[in-house]
């Protein structure tokens, strides 16, 4: 999972590597661990990027995204600028 390009400016970008198809639960949780924002999005076999509007939603600071599928989890720190 990468997200690019980070700090965050408006939309959220991720890019996203699986060997199968697959339902994406997506989590961009506070730093007090609180989820803010949860989507899903299907994925196909291989590169997706999975882009998710930010504008208004999120004040400006870190964050983690969570990306669960399949097997995977992982979870990554982002940050929001204006």
């Amino acid at each position: 999972m990468l997200i690019a390009p980070n700090p965050v400016h408006g939309e959220l970008k991720v890019l996203v590597n699986t060997s199968a198809r697959a339902e994406g639960e997506f989590q961009i949780i506070d730093m007090n661990g609180k989820v803010i924002i949860n989507f899903n999005t299907r994925l196909v076999k291989g590169q997706n990027t999975v882009s998710y509007p930010l504008y208004g939603k999120l004040a400006d600071g870190m964050y983690y995204l969570r990306v669960r599928f399949a097997e995977y989890i992982s979870t990554q720190k982002f940050n929001v600028l204006k």
